[in-house]
């Protein structure tokens, strides 16, 4: 039976998460522009847009969050019906992911001297992820409830799926390069940056593969809105 733990609790912890990691997406843009690069128009553009989506991200998250804890009040049968601002969440979370992807898909693309074949294979995991994420998102419109979510497991499996598989063909792709690169570098302190640069993508890749595997995880073996920790939160990292 749904209690205010395993329902409530869970999705205000993941509003709390993500509107703490939002500080620092703030902190980072700040950072990044009062700061003196020589960026071209790309760059920018897509520190702008992630900005942009982060925002909205967190505004549908802190708006799907009060109204399921306020209609919740009183009444624990609202504790099963969907905010649509949660559904509305899979598809800003999908572009913005994708925004993300696109930028260390251009890495890849510098990276492997503007390999088609293996930049291509890039693009088509990201795109596909991006094109599940609307779909998923455009069905789960029509899903009022938690329990015909619960019955619709596939929303979950393909796109968080989809999703580990682009993030990890794109680390383990920038990490085969960088490495490749630092064999070929007879400078020590060179060698150790770009060692450096690669366990950082490593890191990263491995924090966002970690978030869609517990996201899974917590939905197959719970019944409960646990999962909610990590979907809310799932754009930030």
């Amino acid at each position: 039976m749904a209690n205010l733990d395993n329902t409530v609790g869970t999705v205000f912890i993941g509003c709390l998460l993500s509107a703490t990691l939002f500080g620092v997406t703030i902190t980072q843009t700040v950072t990044y522009f009062q700061s003196s690069h020589s960026d071209g128009w790309f760059v920018v553009l897509v520190v702008v847009l992630s900005l942009c989506l982060d925002v909205l991200h967190v505004v549908l998250g802190c708006h799907g969050t009060y109204l399921y804890m306020v209609n919740s009040i009183g009444n624990l049968e609202n504790l099963t019906v969907v905010p649509w601002s949660y559904v509305a969440l899979i598809m800003v979370t999908s572009f913005t992911v994708a925004v993300v992807r696109l930028v260390f898909i251009r890495r890849v693309w510098y990276l492997s001297n503007k390999n088609y074949l293996v930049t291509g294979i890039q693009v088509v995991f990201a795109t596909a992820a991006l094109a599940i994420g609307i779909c998923a998102g455009a069905r789960a419109l029509s899903l009022s409830t938690f329990q015909k979510v619960a019955d619709t497991p596939w929303l979950i499996y393909t796109t968080t799926g989809c999703d580990l598989l682009s993030d990890t063909a794109i680390a383990c792709t920038l990490c085969f390069y960088i490495y490749r690169s630092s064999s070929g570098c007879k400078g020590t302190s060179t060698r150790k940056l770009l060692h450096t640069i690669a366990l950082y993508i490593i890191g990263t890749g491995f924090i966002t593969s970690l978030w869609d595997i517990l996201e899974m995880v917590t939905y197959v073996s719970s019944n409960s809105l646990l999962f909610g920790v990590f979907y809310i939160s799932l754009s930030k990292h």
